[in-house]
Protein backbone atom coordinates (compact mmCIF):
# COMPACT_ATOMS: atom_id res chain seq x y z
CA UNK A 1 0.00 0.00 0.00
CA UNK A 2 1.44 3.34 -1.06
CA UNK A 3 1.65 6.13 1.51
CA UNK A 4 -0.86 8.94 1.26
CA UNK A 5 0.26 12.56 0.72
CA UNK A 6 -0.57 13.27 4.37
CA UNK A 7 1.70 10.42 5.50
CA UNK A 8 4.46 11.65 3.20
CA UNK A 9 4.25 15.18 4.56
CA UNK A 10 4.28 13.87 8.14
CA UNK A 11 7.31 11.72 7.38
CA UNK A 12 9.08 14.67 5.78
CA UNK A 13 8.32 16.85 8.82
CA UNK A 14 9.68 14.20 11.19
CA UNK A 15 12.77 13.77 9.02
CA UNK A 16 13.39 17.53 9.03
CA UNK A 17 12.86 17.65 12.81
CA UNK A 18 15.33 14.85 13.42
CA UNK A 19 17.79 16.30 10.94
CA UNK A 20 17.64 19.68 12.64
CA UNK A 21 18.45 18.21 16.03
CA UNK A 22 20.66 15.27 15.15
CA UNK A 23 22.44 16.69 12.16
CA UNK A 24 23.53 14.67 9.15
CA UNK A 25 23.12 11.34 10.95
CA UNK A 26 19.35 11.65 10.64
CA UNK A 27 19.56 11.60 6.85
CA UNK A 28 20.96 8.07 6.94
CA UNK A 29 17.82 6.85 8.70
CA UNK A 30 15.05 8.61 6.78
CA UNK A 31 13.23 5.37 5.99
CA UNK A 32 14.13 3.67 9.26
CA UNK A 33 12.38 5.53 12.08
CA UNK A 34 13.13 2.92 14.72
CA UNK A 35 16.85 3.42 14.15
CA UNK A 36 16.42 7.19 14.03
CA UNK A 37 14.65 7.14 17.39
CA UNK A 38 17.59 5.22 18.83
CA UNK A 39 19.61 8.39 18.23
CA UNK A 40 17.23 10.39 20.47
CA UNK A 41 19.49 10.19 23.58
CA UNK A 42 22.14 12.15 21.67
CA UNK A 43 19.88 15.18 22.12
CA UNK A 44 20.41 15.07 25.89
CA UNK A 45 24.21 15.31 25.75
CA UNK A 46 24.19 19.16 25.83
CA UNK A 47 21.87 19.13 28.85
CA UNK A 48 24.18 16.75 30.69
CA UNK A 49 27.14 18.96 29.81
CA UNK A 50 25.42 22.03 31.28
CA UNK A 51 24.67 20.23 34.55
CA UNK A 52 28.23 18.91 34.77
CA UNK A 53 29.64 22.38 34.05
CA UNK A 54 27.78 24.01 36.93
CA UNK A 55 28.41 21.08 39.29
CA UNK A 56 32.14 21.15 38.61
CA UNK A 57 32.25 24.94 38.74
CA UNK A 58 30.80 25.05 42.24
CA UNK A 59 32.86 22.07 43.39
CA UNK A 60 36.06 23.80 42.30
CA UNK A 61 34.91 27.05 43.93
CA UNK A 62 34.36 25.28 47.25
CA UNK A 63 37.82 23.72 47.06
CA UNK A 64 39.40 27.11 46.31
CA UNK A 65 37.61 28.68 49.27
CA UNK A 66 38.77 25.88 51.57
CA UNK A 67 42.35 26.18 50.31
CA UNK A 68 42.37 29.97 50.76
CA UNK A 69 40.97 29.69 54.28
CA UNK A 70 43.60 27.13 55.20
CA UNK A 71 46.53 28.90 53.55
CA UNK A 72 45.79 32.60 54.00
CA UNK A 73 43.00 32.87 56.53
CA UNK A 74 39.38 33.85 55.94
CA UNK A 75 40.17 37.31 54.51
CA UNK A 76 41.20 35.80 51.14
CA UNK A 77 38.28 33.41 50.67
CA UNK A 78 36.33 33.88 47.46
Amino acid sequence: MAPTPKQKSTALFLAAFLAAFLGPLAYFYLGKWVKALLLWPILFIPVINVFLYFYLLFTIRDKVEAYNRKKFGSRFSV
